[in-house]
């Protein structure tokens, strides 16, 4: 016990000191004890650090392993390599989003008990957020440490085992795939969203019992459909249709009677959307006259009540961000989910002009495009936005029904922005379009190594409007499905606010579990949305905004942008939450070709900053990121 006591004071002490002297932020201790040794690691990143032991860091190899307890790092194939294992261990900062594994090995003393781990409170909220305990498989969880302090390993052993620490971003995103969106229908098997309308209710009841009772007579102020738990008598069988409102409750032969004092729980679920009540009851006695008549009394108020609304889908989130039913507020204008070029991209032969986009006003016209009637986009396209007859679309549609069209890039494309909306709308976490998607095997070849989602979505539209040459509609249409699906998941909910409110929806996996993506920074990025068409990050095929050299810089760089002729330019510098902080050029005029010009961030705080061309009042614009550091 003593000894207990003394590692529990430990503990808090050095979680204390941990705290307020660390060297780096992105460190924490891990404690061990079995009851008889105590002992700790460390565990981190830092900017230093390499993957072997760096002396300068603290770290050094520890000896080989005792016949006692022990509690070590070691090696950990691809993320470092410790020798006989180490008490000190930091992986190298590439970013502070990166996701790590470490791997501590322990052992108990041979009069020692099971192995306890323990850590610092509120790691939810330091360097990332995910903290997760695993076995020595890496896949069977032990703990989610953010949510406890401790962890218990059941087993006592003199001979090593071992735990999986990964750290990681703890950002999680729900996405939808094309196959969501357009099955998505309410508890009637219909394309609509749930009402947020009550239609079942709940309550719990607790009636104290007189003397030698045998039975109860219930009566509720509507029908039941079941009974969750009912003490002591036979639970009654559930009813589908909900229209018995009294009850005769027996024991069983097992409960010849109950005695004064007894509480009886009763715990029902109700037909009807509205609150449920207990009317009246009566007790059965074991000992009733002949000409008995029950003594009637009026049910308490419930010890717990709530109404049931349905589960909502993705019709309830597709409403969300159109405004509503009505659609009073549709992403992005008044356009909503705009697929290709909606400015003017040339004119015919009669001099009218040539519009290429699909517009969609309302969430219902979004249905239109995914699904009509069960069917849906299964042809990959092999050129630009065509109409049934093979003609190029030369004017807006409203919806693209695949019994017309049958344009799969058009279903995924429309999903991917749908996913960035509801990102930027806050139905799930915000900066969706503002990851960074790392090129996989199988992705197209003239895809940059990493490109954020918002680039890829412009590929996408550039591709349909016959603007972009370097990718085919066939790898287009996978890597926007393989996006789409990063995040996709069982449909779940964090709050629904019914009628008025907002589904937000439960994330499906996080930023530490893919590989797929990732996130520059932890801090929150506010995504920089203009009404129209805009090009973010890509590589267009007339104009072109170079990246900044040197970059990091500080404080002075270069800007170069190329002009395919002489143009008015305007160049300006926002924040990561797309505040306006300088502008560099406004509505100068420059030449044809390549052109350059720098600048002085000498005035401004260091880290991430957004640079962006507009070219004769936004015929043409472009964003790139880059980085202060002083």
């Amino acid at each position: 016990m003593n000894i207990l006591k003394r590692f529990a004071l430990v503990v808090i002490l050095c979680m204390i000191v941990t705290v307020a002297f660390a060297q780096t932020p992105q460190s924490i201790k891990i404690y061990a004890t079995d009851g008889i040794g105590l002992d700790s690691v460390l565990i981190g990143i830092h900017p230093s650090a390499t993957g072997g032991i760096d002396a300068a860091l603290g770290e050094f190899e520890l000896p080989p392993l005792p016949p006692t307890f022990d509690f070590r790092c070691v090696t950990k194939s691809g993320y470092d390599n410790l020798g006989l294992g180490a008490r000190i261990n930091y992986h190298q900062m590439v970013r502070e989003t990166q996701t790590d594994m470490y791997r501590l090995s322990f052992q108990s003393d041979e009069f020692g008990d099971a192995v306890t781990f323990s850590w610092q409170a509120g790691l939810g909220s330091l360097y990332g957020g995910y903290w997760r305990m695993y076995e020595a498989d890496g896949t069977t969880l032990l703990c989610d440490m953010t949510q406890q302090t401790s962890y218990t390993y059941p087993t006592q052993d003199v001979t090593p085992q071992y735990v999986i620490i990964v750290k990681g971003d703890g950002k999680g995103f729900l996405t939808a795939e094309y196959s969501d969106l357009a099955g998505a229908v309410d508890y009637k098997g219909k394309a609509k969203a749930e009402k947020g309308k009550p239609y079942a209710s709940e309550a719990k009841f607790v009636l104290t019992a007189p003397d030698s009772v045998v039975g109860l007579h219930v009566e509720f102020s509507q029908g039941i459909f079941e009974h969750f738990g009912l003490t002591y008598f036979n639970i009654p069988s559930p009813d589908p249709l909900g229209k018995v409102k009294k009850f005769d409750y027996t024991l069983p032969m097992s409960t010849p009677k109950l005695y004064a004092g007894t509480n009886v729980e009763i715990w029902v679920k109700g037909s009807k959307g509205k609150a449920l009540a207990l009317k009246t009851y009566w007790w059965v006695n074991a000992y009733q006259p002949p000409k008995w008549k029950p003594t009637k009394q009026t049910g308490p108020a419930p010890t717990f009540s709530k109404l049931w609304v349905r589960m909502p889908n993705w019709n309830n989130v597709g409403e969300d961000i159109y405004g509503g039913p009505s659609a009073g507020s549709p992403p992005g204008g008044p356009d909503g989910i705009a697929i290709g070029n909606k400015s003017q991209v040339g004119t015919n032969a009669k001099g009218k002009p040539i519009y290429r986009y699909i517009y969609h006003p309302k969430w219902k016209d979004v249905q239109k495009t995914l699904d009509k009637k069960g069917t849906r986009h299964t042809t990959v396209p092999s050129e630009c936005l065509i109409t049934a007859g093979g003609k190029e679309v030369l004017k807006p549609f409203k919806s693209f029904p695949p019994d017309k069209y049958n344009n799969l890039l058009v279903a995924e494309l429309a999903t991917l922005k749908f996913n960035a909306y509801i990102s930027d709308e806050g139905n799930t976490s915000t900066g969706f379009r503002n990851l960074v998607y790392v090129k996989q095997s199988g992705d197209p070849g003239a895809l940059p190594a990493e490109v954020i989602i918002d680039s890829i979505i412009n590929y996408g539209d550039k591709y349909l409007t016959c603007e972009d040459s370097r990718f085919t509609g066939a790898e287009l249409t996978t890597l926007i499905h393989n996006i789409n699906g990063i995040f996709a998941g069982e449909f779940d909910t964090l709050s629904y606010g019914g009628i008025g409110g907002k589904t937000i929806v439960k994330p499906a996996k996080y930023l530490a579990e893919v590989t797929q993506v990732y996130r520059t920074s932890l801090a929150e990025v506010a995504p920089i949305n203009e009404p129209g068409y805009v090009n973010l990050e890509t590589e267009p095929l007339k104009f072109n905004l170079g990246q900044n050299y040197p970059n990091p810089f500080n404080p002075v760089t270069t800007i170069t942008f190329d002009l395919p002729e002489d143009a008015f330019v305007t160049l300006k510098v926002f924040n990561i939450l797309g505040q306006e902080v300088a502008t560099i050029v406004d509505r100068e005029e420059f030449t044809e070709g390549p052109n350059e010009v720098e600048f002085d961030a000498s005035t401004l705080a260091s880290g991430v900053y957004y640079y962006r061309l507009i070219v004769n009042d936004g015929q043409f614009t472009q964003v790139k990121k880059m980085m202060l550091l002083k």
